[in-house]
């Protein structure tokens, strides 16, 4: 299972690599991108509904999240 989230990006890695080194760079980006947000998610799966709401809070910040900054932001 865990394979086939990233093999749609592998594949677009590959195909980029021969495009140039500027489009390999940004699908290296990508996925980095995908991956901070997959494991940012993972992570807020684990916290708990509490009194304070700290799960609520971390999900509004991320659905308005304009950058990877915010989603790293609510990992630390």
């Amino acid at each position: 299972m865990t394979r086939l989230l990233f093999d749609g990006i592998d594949k677009r890695i590959a195909l980029q690599k021969d495009e140039s080194d500027y489009a390999y760079f940004f699908a290296l980006s990508l996925k980095l991108e995908y991956l901070t947000k997959i494991a940012t998610l993972g992570l807020l799966s684990c916290v708990n509904n509490d009194v304070e709401r700290h799960r609520y809070s971390f999900e509004y910040a991320l659905v308005r999240a304009d950058s990877i900054g915010d989603w790293a932001n609510t990992i630390s």
